[in-house]
């Protein structure tokens, strides 16, 4: 996703191409810190990888967010963590032009424990359903 992102150009609100995207144009953003080194590691030094509380009052053209579960029960710290919708919030929030969201289909056929996971996974699932 970065390789094809790196080099296209990037337009302001009145639609002037203000630069190209370079790797400080991007953040990525992941919910748990072991999928945070994992990515730093394999993107190297240069990229802006980190964790939502990290990213807080910084923004980037593109962001990133890397899911990290192929189930919610795959979670370590439990689904509403995962698709807790305040720290989503603010990893969106992060992106003035453009946010992808990385994960597995998995995530959104697991079978929810509660109520709550119905709500925050259908947050996640109707993008999905509607997409064009």
């Amino acid at each position: 996703i970065i390789a094809e992102l790196l080099g296209k150009p990037v337009s302001d609100f009145g639609g002037e191409i203000s630069n190209n995207l370079t790797l400080d144009d991007i953040l990525i953003v992941a919910p748990f810190n072991m999928q945070v080194r994992l990515l730093q590691q394999r993107l190297g030094d240069q990229a802006r990888v980190g964790s939502v509380d990290k990213f807080q009052r910084q923004e980037a053209h593109v962001v990133i967010i890397s899911m990290c579960s192929s189930t919610l029960e795959d979670s370590p710290r439990g689904a509403e963590f995962l698709l807790d919708t305040n720290r989503i919030n603010v990893a969106v929030s992060r992106a003035k032009t453009l946010t992808i969201v990385v994960g597995s289909p998995g995530i959104l056929t697991t079978r929810c424990q509660t109520i709550k996971e119905m709500e925050l996974l259908n947050l996640y699932c109707w993008p999905v359903d509607h997409a064009g």
